[in-house]
């Protein structure tokens, strides 16, 4: 749950392998910016020896 959106329907219901990125971008673009955990995971980025 976004806190400054409160409890809101993403649609984001795909439950098989390989939906996860689809169900993410719904998430995100219902729910847009603030501090959630799909938000959180979409931005997460490792970066070793200054490479991607």
């Amino acid at each position: 749950m976004n806190k400054d959106l409160g409890d809101v329907e993403t649609k984001a219901l795909g439950s098989s392998i390989g939906d996860g990125h689809a169900n993410t971008v719904l998430i995100l673009s219902v729910q847009g910016e603030g501090n959630y955990a799909a938000k959180i995971c979409a931005d997460y980025e490792i970066i070793e020896q200054d490479m991607l």
